[in-house]
């Protein structure tokens, strides 16, 4: 019998299956990242920053293959600041976690690529709890509350997905500039993140690996 023939949606008919040549795929980053990079405002960032730093608890949100942005996020939040909630977390039910949301909290939702339901949903009752919204997305923002905040990326894939880069790129920065804006308290967390890896022996030196 003859093989059946694959069938690519329209997004992906330019491919027709091949793979992407290495050169195409840099200049295909290269340029999320300078698209990315250059549509972002100063005072947006800034605001960005102090909505980061000023939320009594941080919810960090990403479902499906936004789930990864979202654990990259909380990896480099958590080493300068406390209290950042996970969304979805493996085993527990997510009302439950977000019964404890509040006007205070302020969520961090990652969406590139596909828009689920469940991301409106919890988008949705967020903003009905009075909590802001920083929203990190290839798309369309979605409603928050006043203090809101949509930060735009650039995703174009070479292939049959979608690129992260510049949205964990831009993510670094926004963690970085928080670490700043800080200051000591966030250094003093390091130290003491530091401290413990010293004394559980897991902290490993540049010259030991």
């Amino acid at each position: 019998a003859e093989p059946v023939p694959v069938r690519y949606g329209p997004a992906l008919q330019r491919h027709a299956g091949k793979r992407p040549e290495l050169g195409q795929h840099l200049q295909t980053e290269l340029q999320n990242l300078i698209s990315t990079i250059e549509q972002q405002r100063s005072d947006e960032l800034a605001q960005a920053v102090r909505l980061l730093a000023q939320a009594e608890k941080l919810w960090v949100v990403g479902f499906g293959d936004n789930y990864s942005l979202a654990h990259f996020a909380r990896s480099q939040l958590i080493k300068v600041r406390t209290d950042i909630r996970m969304i979805p977390l493996g085993g527990f039910s997510v009302p439950e976690e977000f019964a404890s949301i509040t006007e205070n909290d302020v969520m961090l939702a990652f969406a590139v690529g596909r828009r689920t339901r469940s991301l409106r949903n919890i988008v949705a009752s967020a903003a009905a709890a009075g909590s802001r919204i920083l929203y990190l997305t290839d798309g369309p923002a979605l409603a928050g509350r006043d203090g809101s905040l949509t930060l735009k990326v650039r995703s174009t894939g070479t292939a049959m997905f979608d690129s992260t880069t510049a949205a964990v790129s831009l993510m670094a920065y926004l963690c970085a500039s928080l670490g700043a804006w800080l200051g000591e308290a966030a250094i003093e967390r390091l130290k003491r993140i530091d401290t413990i890896h010293e004394e559980w022996g897991e902290l490993v030196h540049p010259l030991e690996v």
